[in-house]
């Protein structure tokens, strides 16, 4: 009887974590959004104490819904950023096809 040690049929693993994609986001939108998500689990978090403690929750609605303002504002600056030069790229591509 032969044993072989060490010998496999398989590749060595070589997984590694990507860094988790934004699609170009700006920081500031990432940071509203981060907040955003921390005081919504905390707001979840609130809700399993009883008595509730309303004015705290609404607290953390308050400030939720200026983040979302906030967040809006920042999003639509970004895709009107993003927009500006989309067009010009779109024609010159159009323009090249049709010569």
């Amino acid at each position: 009887m032969t044993v072989l040690i060490n010998l496999t049929s398989r590749d060595p693993d070589v997984f590694r974590q990507l860094q988790p994609n934004h699609h170009g986001k700006p920081k500031q939108l990432l940071s509203v959004e981060n907040q955003i998500e921390v005081l919504w689990t905390r707001y979840l978090k609130k809700c399993d104490i009883v008595p509730l403690p309303n004015m705290e929750l609404d607290n953390l609605l308050d400030e939720i819904d200026r983040l979302e303002k906030a967040r809006e504002i920042l999003w639509n600056e970004w895709q009107c950023i993003k927009n500006v030069s989309a067009p010009i790229a779109v024609e010159a591509d159009y323009e090249l096809i049709t010569q």
